[in-house]
């Protein structure tokens, strides 16, 4: 099975999908101790970074298991503009042959978190 990666020509794909959301806070999520995992969650962050979101990488571990794919992530009671970047960015990594799902998360207590997309990058299903 060959490891997920980005191509120069798929960067620029994504780039293009999410420009419109220039500014847009995300935290690219990465299950520590898996090469595979950092090369395509290094990716992703290297491709919104240059389309000039504000992006933090923050590899960990859960308990209670992993994630097989990316999951890209919006907090209920988000703004509209983070409500439409989300979808904008799951279809993107989509349509380059990700596995990709999109999913809802809790409303956090202060409006920072409510607006960063969290993008979970787990192992490849």
């Amino acid at each position: 099975m060959a490891p997920r990666r980005l191509s120069t020509e798929q960067q620029r794909a994504i780039q293009a999908a999410v420009a419109t959301f220039a500014g847009q806070r995300a935290i690219v999520f990465l299950y520590t101790g898996d090469a595979e995992i950092e090369r395509i969650a290094n990716d992703i962050a290297a491709t919104l970074i240059a389309a000039v979101w504000k992006v933090t990488i923050r590899p960990g571990m859960t308990f209670g298991g992993s994630i097989a794919g990316i999951d890209v992530a919006v907090r209920t009671g988000a703004d509209q503009k983070v409500e439409a970047a989300a979808p904008a960015l799951a279809n993107a990594l989509d349509k380059e042959g990700l596995a990709v799902t999109a999913t809802r998360q809790r409303q956090a207590a202060d409006a920072d978190t409510n607006n960063t997309i969290t993008i979970t990058v787990g192992k490849k299903p």
